[in-house]
Order: structure tokens, then sequence, then C-alpha cells
């Protein structure tokens, strides 16, 4: 009595859904798919619109599993045809989109400095458009140092000092996120002046200090706690 029940719910439940595989069937699956690439690809807060369409498939799937009278493979069949249009056809429109987006929108702007050299040197006025990109960072390059991570700033000092009772109060060392004189930096042998009449490669290994080029200080730490992060040490740009 148990069984039929069941079997008689799932058959109601079941009678006012789209047939499954039919093609209007896959054109919503696929438009599902085809609004969450738009959807991630306005913000990534959409990530909590897939998180709930991912749940919402597993249960989905779930349900389908647990109906005794279905063999394994519509399971397996509801779970391809998922992937596809959720999974892969979302990824693929979302690289279309930002593939289109880039080539579309190929001018400098104020956000230049949150996207790495490589990329800067795509866009038409950026100070390194076209701009060839060395392999190997020789000693006296002019160079910049920017976090990796997504956001990430460059190493950035200027002329103030950290206020009293801050260490040593010398020259504050910050991050930027964007591009400024103030940014550039020579990178220099630990314990001599670059020969300009050769060219020495930095290796892997080598001993180097960064002489800040606006300032002409050179970049140290010490050994007292840096004033936001007290787990950390100071930064200090000193003569």
């Amino acid at each position: 009595m148990l069984h039929d029940g069941i079997h008689n719910w799932s058959c109601e439940a079941s009678s006012d859904r789209i047939p499954e595989f039919s093609p209007k069937w896959w054109l919503w699956l696929i438009f599902t798919g085809s609004m969450l690439a738009c959807c991630i690809s306005v913000k990534f807060v959409g990530l909590f619109v897939i998180l709930l369409i991912g749940f919402m498939t597993v249960v989905d799937l779930w349900n389908i599993l647990g109906v005794m009278t279905r063999p394994v493979m519509d399971t397996v069949k509801h779970l391809i045809a998922r992937a596809i249009c959720l999974i892969i056809l979302p990824i693929c429109l979302y690289m279309i989109f930002f593939y289109i987006h880039l080539k579309v929108l190929n001018k400098s702007g104020n956000g230049d400095g949150f996207y790495s050299s490589a990329f800067q040197s795509q866009l038409i006025g950026n100070s390194l458009h076209n701009a060839s990109m060395p392999q190997y960072v020789a000693y006296g390059a002019v160079i910049t140092l920017k976090n990796h991570r997504t956001g990430g700033g460059y190493l950035h000092s200027h002329f103030h000092l950290y206020p009293e009772g801050v260490g040593a109060r010398q020259q504050q060392i910050t991050t930027y996120t964007h591009k400024d004189d103030n940014n550039k930096w020579i990178i220099k042998n630990y314990n001599e002046e670059p020969n300009v009449n050769t060219v020495q490669i930095v290796k892997n290994g080598d001993l180097v200090r960064f002489e800040h080029i606006p300032t002409r200080r050179n970049l140290h730490s010490h050994k007292e706690q840096a004033p936001i992060t007290k787990k950390h040490y100071q930064v200090k740009s000193v003569i």
C-alpha cells in the first residue's frame, strides 16, 4: 500500500511537468545555463544563484534516483544533460563574453593598475602598450612589484614618515592599486651598484635590494610590529 501511494504520488507530480528530453525541456535547460553565465559575468555575487541552482539540481537528481520503477540509466542521462547545460555551457559562454569584452574595450583607463603588465601592454593608450615583456630582469632595471592576487596593489612609498610612536619614524611603505611614479623601484645587488657597461641578469637565489626612485631610499624591514597587522613586521625605506 505504501509503495502504491508513492508510485501514484510520483505519477501525479510528474503529470504537470514538461516531458523529459523534449525540445521544450531542452530549451528551458539551455536557457537556465545561459542565465547562469550572464549572472556570474555581471558580478561574483551571482555565485549564490549558481549555488541555488546547483542545490535544486542535486535534489531533482535525487528524486529521480529515488523512483524505484525507473532504471538507473535515467538518472545518468539527467546527470549528463545537466552537466552539459548547467556547467559546460555556462563556462563556455562566460569565456566568450569576456573574450568579446576584452576585444571591444581595448583602451586604457583608471583601473589598469589592477592587471598585470602583460595585460596592460595590450591596452591602447597605456604607457606599456606594445612594450616588450623581457623574460629576465637585469640589475639596474626599473621595476614595479605587484601583489599577485586579484585586486592586489603595487609596492609603493612616498616622502611621508611613520608617525611618532610607530617604530623608528622612517619612510612609509604601503600598497597602491593605481599606476604612479612612487611605485617604481630599481633592483640592485645587495652590496654594490650596477655596472652600466654590462648587463647582469638577476638569478634565482641572488641577494638584492630595492631602491625607491623618487626618494632614493632602500627598502628594508624592522623587527617591530606593523601599525595595523600586529603579527607582521614593519617595512620601511631608509637611506
